[in-house]
């Protein structure tokens, strides 16, 4: 149950992000939520998964 809730919680952050030009760049990703994550709400995890995003998007910037 808080498997999926979680799983939900991040597959519409990750929509919300991609609509808004804010997400991932291309690729396949594994994301893994530990316990205390679980327990974090859209927000956070919104939070979160902008910071990673823009990690990955300066790194393979980096690397061109």
């Amino acid at each position: 149950m808080v498997r999926n809730r979680t799983r939900r919680r991040l597959r519409s952050v990750m929509t919300e992000l991609a609509s808004s030009g804010g997400g991932l760049p291309d690729g396949d990703y594994l994301i893994r939520v530990d316990p205390t994550g679980a327990s974090s709400d859209s927000s956070e995890l919104r939070e979160i998964l902008v910071i990673l995003a823009d990690e990955l998007r300066s790194k393979q910037e980096s690397s061109s």
